[in-house]
Protein backbone atom coordinates (compact mmCIF):
# COMPACT_ATOMS: atom_id res chain seq x y z
CA UNK A 1 0.00 0.00 0.00
CA UNK A 2 2.88 2.36 0.73
CA UNK A 3 4.38 2.07 -2.77
CA UNK A 4 0.93 2.43 -4.34
CA UNK A 5 0.19 5.52 -2.25
CA UNK A 6 3.52 7.05 -3.22
CA UNK A 7 2.87 6.41 -6.91
CA UNK A 8 -0.62 7.91 -6.69
CA UNK A 9 0.74 10.99 -4.95
CA UNK A 10 3.51 11.45 -7.48
CA UNK A 11 1.23 10.85 -10.47
CA UNK A 12 -1.28 13.48 -9.34
CA UNK A 13 1.48 15.96 -8.56
CA UNK A 14 3.12 15.37 -11.94
CA UNK A 15 -0.22 15.85 -13.70
CA UNK A 16 -0.64 19.23 -12.01
CA UNK A 17 2.90 20.25 -12.91
CA UNK A 18 2.51 19.02 -16.50
CA UNK A 19 -0.56 21.17 -16.94
CA UNK A 20 0.50 24.35 -15.16
CA UNK A 21 4.24 24.64 -14.56
CA UNK A 22 5.48 25.47 -18.06
CA UNK A 23 2.42 27.58 -18.85
CA UNK A 24 2.89 29.40 -15.54
CA UNK A 25 6.37 30.49 -16.61
CA UNK A 26 5.00 31.45 -20.04
CA UNK A 27 2.42 33.66 -18.30
CA UNK A 28 5.24 35.29 -16.34
CA UNK A 29 7.16 35.91 -19.57
CA UNK A 30 4.09 37.48 -21.17
CA UNK A 31 3.62 39.79 -18.19
CA UNK A 32 7.20 41.01 -18.47
CA UNK A 33 6.79 41.47 -22.22
CA UNK A 34 3.57 43.48 -21.87
CA UNK A 35 5.18 45.67 -19.21
CA UNK A 36 8.42 46.32 -21.12
CA UNK A 37 7.46 45.82 -24.77
CA UNK A 38 10.77 44.04 -25.36
CA UNK A 39 11.30 40.32 -25.79
CA UNK A 40 14.93 40.62 -24.67
CA UNK A 41 13.91 42.43 -21.48
CA UNK A 42 11.14 39.90 -20.84
CA UNK A 43 13.53 36.97 -21.29
CA UNK A 44 16.12 38.50 -18.94
CA UNK A 45 13.44 39.22 -16.32
CA UNK A 46 12.16 35.66 -16.65
CA UNK A 47 15.69 34.29 -16.21
CA UNK A 48 16.23 36.38 -13.07
CA UNK A 49 12.90 35.21 -11.64
CA UNK A 50 13.83 31.59 -12.35
CA UNK A 51 17.22 32.18 -10.75
CA UNK A 52 15.46 33.47 -7.62
CA UNK A 53 13.71 30.11 -7.36
CA UNK A 54 17.02 28.27 -7.36
CA UNK A 55 18.64 30.64 -4.87
CA UNK A 56 15.85 29.64 -2.48
CA UNK A 57 16.45 25.96 -3.30
CA UNK A 58 20.17 26.25 -2.53
CA UNK A 59 19.61 28.08 0.75
CA UNK A 60 16.85 25.82 2.09
CA UNK A 61 17.91 22.34 0.95
CA UNK A 62 20.38 21.74 3.84
CA UNK A 63 17.67 22.74 6.33
CA UNK A 64 15.23 20.31 4.71
CA UNK A 65 17.81 17.52 4.84
CA UNK A 66 18.33 18.06 8.57
CA UNK A 67 14.57 17.78 9.16
CA UNK A 68 14.57 14.24 7.77
CA UNK A 69 15.37 12.97 11.26
CA UNK A 70 11.73 13.75 12.09
CA UNK A 71 10.41 11.86 9.06
CA UNK A 72 9.76 12.65 5.42
CA UNK A 73 5.95 12.80 5.28
CA UNK A 74 5.62 16.20 6.93
CA UNK A 75 8.25 17.69 4.62
CA UNK A 76 6.44 16.39 1.53
CA UNK A 77 3.17 17.85 2.80
CA UNK A 78 4.84 21.22 3.43
CA UNK A 79 6.36 21.07 -0.06
CA UNK A 80 3.00 20.32 -1.67
CA UNK A 81 1.40 23.16 0.29
CA UNK A 82 4.14 25.52 -0.91
CA UNK A 83 3.59 24.42 -4.51
CA UNK A 84 -0.17 24.88 -4.28
CA UNK A 85 0.34 28.30 -2.66
CA UNK A 86 2.72 29.28 -5.48
CA UNK A 87 0.12 28.57 -8.16
CA UNK A 88 -2.68 30.08 -6.06
CA UNK A 89 -0.74 33.33 -5.61
CA UNK A 90 0.10 33.48 -9.31
CA UNK A 91 -3.58 32.95 -10.18
CA UNK A 92 -4.73 35.56 -7.67
CA UNK A 93 -2.15 38.04 -8.97
CA UNK A 94 -3.28 37.68 -12.58
CA UNK A 95 -6.91 37.96 -11.41
CA UNK A 96 -6.06 41.30 -9.77
CA UNK A 97 -6.62 40.29 -6.15
CA UNK A 98 -3.09 40.89 -4.82
CA UNK A 99 -2.19 44.31 -6.08
CA UNK A 100 0.98 44.63 -8.22
CA UNK A 101 1.46 41.48 -10.30
CA UNK A 102 5.23 41.73 -9.95
CA UNK A 103 5.02 41.04 -6.21
CA UNK A 104 2.86 37.99 -6.90
CA UNK A 105 5.39 36.69 -9.43
CA UNK A 106 8.17 37.14 -6.88
CA UNK A 107 6.22 35.17 -4.26
CA UNK A 108 5.49 32.52 -6.90
CA UNK A 109 9.21 32.09 -7.57
CA UNK A 110 10.07 31.95 -3.85
CA UNK A 111 7.35 29.41 -3.02
CA UNK A 112 8.34 27.28 -6.00
CA UNK A 113 11.87 27.26 -4.60
CA UNK A 114 10.55 26.26 -1.16
CA UNK A 115 8.67 23.37 -2.78
CA UNK A 116 11.75 22.07 -4.55
CA UNK A 117 13.95 22.44 -1.48
CA UNK A 118 11.52 20.60 0.78
CA UNK A 119 10.34 17.96 -1.68
CA UNK A 120 13.11 16.21 -3.52
CA UNK A 121 15.29 14.82 -0.73
CA UNK A 122 12.32 13.44 1.29
CA UNK A 123 10.71 12.04 -1.85
CA UNK A 124 13.94 10.31 -2.91
CA UNK A 125 14.11 8.73 0.56
CA UNK A 126 10.53 7.49 0.15
CA UNK A 127 11.23 6.20 -3.35
CA UNK A 128 14.31 4.27 -2.23
CA UNK A 129 12.48 2.71 0.73
CA UNK A 130 9.31 1.86 -1.25
CA UNK A 131 10.28 1.21 -4.89
CA UNK A 132 7.55 0.77 -7.46
CA UNK A 133 6.96 0.77 -11.19
CA UNK A 134 5.27 3.49 -13.20
CA UNK A 135 2.06 2.56 -14.95
CA UNK A 136 2.21 3.12 -18.71
CA UNK A 137 -1.41 4.22 -18.87
CA UNK A 138 -0.79 6.80 -16.14
CA UNK A 139 2.31 7.98 -18.00
CA UNK A 140 0.31 8.32 -21.20
CA UNK A 141 -2.38 10.27 -19.35
CA UNK A 142 0.18 12.69 -17.93
CA UNK A 143 1.70 13.11 -21.39
CA UNK A 144 -1.64 14.31 -22.78
CA UNK A 145 -2.15 16.92 -20.04
CA UNK A 146 -0.08 19.74 -21.65
CA UNK A 147 -2.02 19.45 -24.92
CA UNK A 148 -5.33 19.58 -23.05
CA UNK A 149 -4.11 22.55 -21.02
CA UNK A 150 -3.08 24.39 -24.17
CA UNK A 151 -6.51 23.85 -25.71
CA UNK A 152 -8.20 24.91 -22.47
CA UNK A 153 -6.33 28.23 -22.53
CA UNK A 154 -8.19 29.18 -25.71
CA UNK A 155 -11.60 29.05 -24.01
CA UNK A 156 -11.58 32.55 -22.55
CA UNK A 157 -9.69 35.45 -21.07
CA UNK A 158 -9.85 33.96 -17.57
CA UNK A 159 -8.61 30.54 -18.68
CA UNK A 160 -5.05 31.09 -17.32
CA UNK A 161 -6.43 31.82 -13.85
CA UNK A 162 -8.73 28.79 -14.08
CA UNK A 163 -5.86 26.54 -15.21
CA UNK A 164 -3.66 27.60 -12.30
CA UNK A 165 -6.59 27.12 -9.91
CA UNK A 166 -7.20 23.59 -11.20
CA UNK A 167 -3.52 22.81 -10.61
CA UNK A 168 -3.93 23.96 -7.00
CA UNK A 169 -6.89 21.60 -6.57
CA UNK A 170 -5.02 18.60 -8.01
CA UNK A 171 -1.97 19.31 -5.83
CA UNK A 172 -4.15 19.40 -2.71
CA UNK A 173 -5.74 16.08 -3.74
CA UNK A 174 -2.25 14.61 -4.24
CA UNK A 175 -1.56 15.05 -0.51
CA UNK A 176 -4.24 12.51 0.45
CA UNK A 177 -2.18 9.39 -0.48
CA UNK A 178 0.67 10.64 1.72
CA UNK A 179 -1.38 9.63 4.77
CA UNK A 180 -1.14 5.98 3.65
CA UNK A 181 2.66 6.00 3.33
CA UNK A 182 4.82 4.54 6.09
CA UNK A 183 6.95 7.13 7.88
CA UNK A 184 10.72 6.91 7.35
CA UNK A 185 13.50 8.67 9.25
CA UNK A 186 16.93 9.55 7.94
CA UNK A 187 19.91 11.12 9.68
CA UNK A 188 21.88 14.08 8.32
CA UNK A 189 25.21 14.79 9.98
CA UNK A 190 26.44 18.03 8.45
CA UNK A 191 25.65 21.45 9.88
CA UNK A 192 24.32 24.19 7.62
CA UNK A 193 27.63 25.91 6.77
CA UNK A 194 29.42 22.58 6.69
CA UNK A 195 27.09 21.41 3.91
CA UNK A 196 28.35 24.12 1.54
CA UNK A 197 31.93 23.49 2.57
CA UNK A 198 31.55 19.80 1.70
CA UNK A 199 29.75 20.67 -1.54
CA UNK A 200 32.78 22.57 -2.84
CA UNK A 201 35.33 20.05 -1.52
CA UNK A 202 37.64 18.60 -4.17
CA UNK A 203 36.39 15.08 -3.44
CA UNK A 204 32.90 16.09 -4.57
CA UNK A 205 33.89 18.20 -7.55
CA UNK A 206 32.50 15.69 -10.03
CA UNK A 207 29.18 15.55 -8.18
CA UNK A 208 29.05 19.35 -8.17
CA UNK A 209 29.60 19.57 -11.92
CA UNK A 210 27.00 16.87 -12.53
CA UNK A 211 24.51 18.80 -10.39
CA UNK A 212 25.22 22.02 -12.29
CA UNK A 213 24.77 20.19 -15.60
CA UNK A 214 21.50 18.75 -14.36
CA UNK A 215 20.31 22.23 -13.38
CA UNK A 216 21.18 23.61 -16.81
CA UNK A 217 19.32 20.73 -18.42
CA UNK A 218 16.26 21.40 -16.23
CA UNK A 219 16.29 25.09 -17.11
CA UNK A 220 16.53 24.23 -20.80
CA UNK A 221 13.62 21.79 -20.70
CA UNK A 222 11.42 23.86 -18.40
CA UNK A 223 12.10 27.41 -19.58
CA UNK A 224 14.25 27.79 -22.71
CA UNK A 225 12.80 25.04 -24.92
CA UNK A 226 9.11 25.84 -24.24
CA UNK A 227 9.74 29.57 -24.63
CA UNK A 228 11.49 29.11 -27.98
CA UNK A 229 8.66 26.86 -29.19
CA UNK A 230 6.06 29.34 -27.95
CA UNK A 231 7.68 32.24 -29.83
CA UNK A 232 8.32 30.27 -33.02
CA UNK A 233 4.75 28.98 -33.18
CA UNK A 234 3.18 32.42 -33.02
CA UNK A 235 2.53 32.59 -29.27
CA UNK A 236 0.05 29.73 -29.55
CA UNK A 237 -0.94 27.93 -26.35
CA UNK A 238 -2.45 24.90 -28.16
CA UNK A 239 0.62 24.37 -30.35
CA UNK A 240 2.94 24.68 -27.35
CA UNK A 241 0.82 22.16 -25.45
CA UNK A 242 0.92 19.71 -28.36
CA UNK A 243 4.71 20.02 -28.68
CA UNK A 244 5.12 19.47 -24.93
CA UNK A 245 2.89 16.40 -25.06
CA UNK A 246 4.85 15.00 -28.00
CA UNK A 247 8.05 15.63 -26.07
CA UNK A 248 6.67 13.64 -23.12
CA UNK A 249 5.65 10.79 -25.44
CA UNK A 250 9.10 10.65 -27.02
CA UNK A 251 10.68 10.63 -23.55
CA UNK A 252 8.44 7.71 -22.49
CA UNK A 253 9.34 5.72 -25.61
CA UNK A 254 13.05 6.37 -25.22
CA UNK A 255 12.91 5.44 -21.55
CA UNK A 256 11.25 2.11 -22.31
CA UNK A 257 13.71 1.35 -25.13
CA UNK A 258 16.76 2.18 -23.04
CA UNK A 259 15.59 0.17 -20.04
CA UNK A 260 15.19 -3.09 -21.92
CA UNK A 261 18.94 -3.71 -22.47
CA UNK A 262 19.63 -2.71 -18.86
CA UNK A 263 16.99 -5.10 -17.52
CA UNK A 264 18.43 -7.92 -19.61
CA UNK A 265 21.89 -7.66 -18.01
Amino acid sequence: MTATARLWHRSLLRAALAGAQVFGWIFVFQFFFVRSGSIAHAVSSLALTYALTHVVVILLTPLAARRLRNGFKRLIVYAALSLSAAFAILAASFAGYLGPIGWGIGLFAILLGVYRALYWIPYEVARERTPGYRNRFVEAGIAVVPALAGLFLTTGVYAPVALLSMAVFVIVISMIPIAFMDEQHEGYEWRYRETFHELFASARRRMLFESISSGIEMATLLILWPLVVFLLLGWSYPMLGIVLSLTYVVAIVLRSLLKRPLNAT
